[in-house]
């Protein structure tokens, strides 16, 4: 649960200067495991968490429901 919590708020962070990136989420425990271009995998909070983080950057993919 700490890597979700990190990941989130990492994420809610970062979308605070990009403004075309939705920022709310609902907080419902769903996980998703995502992975960037470099193929490391994190572990989102819900598809939503992971659909703010795919908006700043691209390079991140789904990868399965559950986590990582």
């Amino acid at each position: 649960m700490k890597g979700v919590l990190v990941v989130t708020a990492i994420m809610l962070c970062t979308n605070i200067v990009l403004a075309d990136c939705p920022i709310d989420c609902p907080l419902e425990n769903d996980p998703v495991c995502g992975k960037d271009s470099d193929g490391n995998q994190y572990t989102y909070e819900n598809t939503c968490f992971l659909g703010i983080a795919t908006c700043n950057d691209p390079g991140i993919t789904f990868v399965k429901k559950g986590r990582c």
